[in-house]
């Protein structure tokens, strides 16, 4: 039950590298800004083996926040459950960050209320995503997840988007808008929906 104003949980600025293993964040909430679990700025994240839950933001990444980082960042065999955000990325929010490689992870029950990236909003970064799932989230545009400005060879390899809703535009399972060469491959939309424009 931590609060703070940025980074309700965990804050980092200007760290070449943090490392997050089996841990537990659990309802911590950013008062007045990001990252209501995790915030992070030009920063590389190693986040493995770990679960973020019932995590608030007042604005955006209800669970983790990751901005402005020009070395890759990881995130492996975690759980992001039933964190909400204000406006995008009711789980995980990125901007500008050079990769962010997501392996065998679990997001669900994730709300970004008012803007995009229920499960996921990700601005200006290269995405690896595989045997990775992301269900029941919800957001105003791209249910599941938002790619915006994506850069080259981005994929999604062996994941599972399922009942995930967009409350206004369209892409209920994935909204991509912006991207050159990004791929999807042996993965499962199923009984996503959005009002309008395309599930």
């Amino acid at each position: 039950n931590n609060a703070a104003n940025e980074g309700g949980g965990i804050y980092g600025d200007t760290i070449s590298s943090l490392a997050i293993n089996q841990t537990i964040i659990s309802h911590c909430h950013a008062r007045t800004s990001n990252g209501g679990g995790i915030f992070l700025q030009k920063t590389s994240l190693s986040l493995i083996g770990s679960t973020i839950k019932n995590c608030e933001s007042s604005n955006r990444g209800g669970a983790l926040r990751l901005t402005n980082s020009k070395d890759a960042s990881l995130i492996e065999n975690c759980v992001i459950r039933s964190n909400t955000a204000a406006y995008g990325g009711g789980g995980i929010d990125g901007d500008d960050i050079s990769s962010l490689t997501m392996i065998n992870t679990f997001i669900s029950d994730c709300n970004g209320r008012a803007d995009s990236g229920g499960g996921m909003f990700l601005g200006q970064t290269k995405l690896f995503m595989t045997f990775t799932t992301v269900e029941n989230c919800k957001s105003e545009i791209g249910g599941g997840l938002s790619l915006y400005n994506s850069k080259k060879n981005s994929y999604i390899k062996n994941c599972v988007l399922r009942n995930n809703t967009a409350t206004g535009e369209g892409g209920g399972g994935l909204l991509v808008k912006t991207a050159q060469d990004f791929l999807i491959l042996n993965s499962t939309f199923e009984h996503n929906s959005a009002s309008n424009g395309n599930g």
